[in-house]
């Protein structure tokens, strides 16, 4: 069911609709955010190590999830209003 779909702080009390998003990702910004920045100055190096990228796989199939669950993290903190979040499109470009 929609519900057991997301877990969330508080249980949906009264069902709204879902609210629909898309997420368009720069690819070229993506690109080079994670593999052509300097040592210094990578998130990703800093917290995983040098060689992350052979160590580690990133689960591109999950970041719609995670997206949903923050907007509707953001959502329930500014509106304690808390709405399922159908992340149903995202696209690279």
């Amino acid at each position: 069911t929609l519900l057991s779909l997301c877990s969330s702080r508080v249980p949906f009390s009264n069902i709204a609709p879902a609210l629909k998003v898309q997420v368009f990702v720069d690819g070229t910004w993506l690109y080079y955010s994670l593999f052509s920045r300097p040592e210094g100055m990578c998130e990703f190096k800093a917290k995983l190590g040098k060689n992350w990228v052979r160590e580690y796989k990133v689960k591109w199939d999950a970041i719609p999830n995670i997206i949903g669950k923050a907007i509707q993290n953001q959502l329930f903190e500014m509106n304690h209003e808390n709405r399922y979040i159908d992340v149903y499109r995202t696209s690279v470009f």
